[in-house]
């Protein structure tokens, strides 16, 4: 089964900083995608959620769950 995170994040987020470093811990493939520069990619985040981080996770080509930072923890403990 292919899985893949996206981190959608801006380049000044703590936050952000932090989920990626628990993706890191975990070993995780992911991929960031930063929308600090995006008109397009902010109003697609901001269709879930005001702020970042927010994740996706992508199984074999489709979102099956998505959230902030603490939705990110709860998937990861739960060994997603």
């Amino acid at each position: 089964m292919s899985e893949v995170f996206e981190l959608y994040t801006t380049a000044s987020c703590p936050h952000c900083d932090r989920a990626k470093e628990l993706l890191l811990s975990k070993d995780c493939v992911f991929t960031v995608i930063d929308v600090s520069g995006s008109d397009e990619l902010r109003n697609y985040v901001k269709k879930f959620q005001n702020t970042v981080p927010y994740f996706e996770l992508i199984k074999n080509g489709e979102r099956v769950i998505a959230g902030n930072g603490e939705g990110l923890k709860m998937v990861l403990n739960n060994d997603q």
